[in-house]
């Protein structure tokens, strides 16, 4: 796995190697393709791992990616980088003639750390710009997901609500005030005053008035029933009982992503479309280009009634 110092004067030089530097810039994918020659330059990451997982082309025997800081990325784009490497160092071995190192500064360990783990959900402090992991996570249905988190650098805790097939990388915070409650009644664990949380579960996981750790639909605290099975029929192994694996008979794991890696609605892990567009940007795209035929249209129009008017005088 990685290599992790305290200074970078620990590092060896590795003259037969190819060495990238990495800083702090947003800019990594095009600096870590072009110091590797890629053969095929895409700005996405599925360029990036590709690229990145091959490296046939190399003259050197190795490469050796050395991290001065952390690339400037957002939570879930550093969440990917760190992985790809983490998947290349892995995938490469001495059958294949490439020595794939990487280096982090050991003030960097906990981060990349955290990031290495794929199925924990992310967001931004908004208050400082840290990033939060959100691990107290509460199901309120196949989709939607409520976590109460802790910013650990300037203290504020929050509660996230976000829809896990979608918008799992711009989850909604609320701040929890100085009462230690949100704007909902809720703390920082999730629980009101009377130490409910928002689906009535106490602190030891019974229902509301009731010493049965099962809700009124038959649900208990995690979410499954007593057959062991959540709302949409998976097992606590992630197992679809009516298919006897990992898919249900629309093809969805308990993720709910298909064998491709998308969501139902065409989306994959990182937020990314088929074609690797980021979904909200195409909005964006689509907006902008109906409002500019909007304003032609209206322009168009005036220019009509300006020409009738010439022509009637």
């Amino acid at each position: 796995m990685f290599h992790f110092v305290k200074s970078l004067d620990e590092i060896p030089e590795f003259p037969s190697s190819r060495v990238i530097w990495i800083d702090d810039s947003w800019e990594v994918i095009d600096k870590i393709e072009k110091a590797v020659d890629a053969p095929y330059e895409k700005d996405n990451w599925d360029g990036f791992r590709d690229a990145i997982r091959d490296l046939s082309w190399l003259k050197e025997s190795g490469v050796v990616i050395i991290h001065q800081s952390l690339p400037n990325l957002d939570a879930w784009e550093q969440q990917a980088y760190i992985q790809i490497l983490a998947e290349a160092e892995e995938s490469f071995d001495e059958d294949q003639g490439i020595d794939f190192q990487v280096f982090f500064l050991d003030k960097d360990k906990a981060e990349v750390d955290m990031f290495t783990t794929m199925e924990d959900y992310w967001a931004k402090c908004e208050s400082c710009g840290n990033n939060l992991l959100l691990k107290k996570i509460i199901n309120n249905g196949a989709d939607v997901l409520t976590a109460f988190c802790h910013c650990p650098k300037c203290g504020k805790n929050y509660v996230a609500e976000f829809d896990k097939l979608y918008d799992i990388n711009k989850p909604d915070l609320s701040v929890i005030g100085p009462d230690g409650l949100d704007s909902d009644g809720f703390d920082a664990d999730g629980y009101d005053k009377d130490g409910y949380d928002p689906r009535g579960f106490d602190r030891k996981h019974l229902y509301m008035g009731t010493s049965s750790p099962f809700n009124p639909s038959g649900y208990d605290w995690e979410g499954y029933d007593a057959e062991g099975l959540d709302n949409r029929g998976f097992d606590r192994s992630g197992f679809y009982r009516k298919t006897g694996a990992k898919y249900d008979e629309n093809g969805y794991d308990w993720h709910g992503y298909n064998k491709d890696g998308y969501n139902k609605y065409g989306v994959d892990r990182y937020g990314r479309l088929p074609d690797g567009s980021d979904p909200e940007k195409n909005m964006k795209k689509r907006d902008a280009k109906e409002l500019i035929v909007s304003v032609l249209i209206l322009l168009l129009f005036f220019l009509m009634v300006i020409l009738l008017s010439r022509l009637k005088a």
